[in-house]
């Protein structure tokens, strides 16, 4: 099975899903997605304060659009893994063709996208709280 595999947030081929996050307060300062995205799919990540305004900087637009499968890939703005916003906020996720197994945050500067499940599982990953 695949790693925290037991349940996911599927889209369809047929038009974009979007699911947005209630406020949630992250330690870290990368963010780290579990996905698989089908061919002709995506998953972009925006970033909102809790009122729902987009953080500049982090809009769909800025976000690196993630068309793979990986257990550990680190969400990037403009091609930076580091986040800089902290307190509470929102995630909003664009998909289409793709299957959402986790969020997560890791202050780990050595944190990296990897598809070998083994060495994911060396990261020092916190969840959201």
């Amino acid at each position: 099975m695949r790693l925290e595999g037991f349940v996911s947030l599927d889209t369809s081929p047929h038009r974009e899903g979007i699911l947005v996050t209630r406020p949630v307060f992250g330690e870290g300062n990368r963010v780290i997605i579990n996905a698989e995205v089908g061919a002709g799919g995506y998953v972009a990540v925006e970033v909102a304060d809790t009122a729902g305004n987009v953080l500049e900087g982090y809009s769909r637009e800025d976000c690196d659009t993630f068309t793979g499968d990986d257990v550990r890939h680190v969400v990037t703005w403009n091609g930076s893994p580091e986040a800089e916003f902290s307190g509470y906020h929102k995630f909003h996720f664009y998909m289409r063709k793709a299957s959402l197994y986790s969020i997560q945050s890791t202050d780990d500067p050595e944190a990296k996208s990897s598809v070998d499940p083994d060495l994911s599982r060396k990261l020092s990953v916190r969840k959201w709280e």
